[in-house]
């Protein structure tokens, strides 16, 4: 009967296991869904999609949540000096 050389201990051409603690590379592989995304989905699912608005956006939603954080942090310190 056939054995399978994985399954024979005693047979040294048996392969090794993966080191499961080696971190495998995907950057080329995410880059490259983020370019397909950004160049052909969002221009083809999107109805006037512009690239520059989308950024200028995310600056825009970054500034007004820093700004809540600050509004948060202004209100907290007036209510220290009114109690004192």
């Amino acid at each position: 009967m056939f054995d399978h050389p994985n399954l024979n201990p005693d047979n040294s051409a048996a392969v090794a296991a993966p080191d499961p603690n080696k971190k495998k590379n995907y950057g080329r592989v995410i880059l490259a869904f983020k370019n397909f995304d950004n160049l052909v989905l969002k221009p083809l699912l999107l109805h006037e999609y512009d690239k520059e608005l989308h950024k200028k956006k995310q600056e825009f939603y970054e500034i007004i949540a820093k700004g809540d954080r600050l509004e948060k942090e202004f209100i907290e310190a007036n209510k220290s000096s009114r109690i004192s």
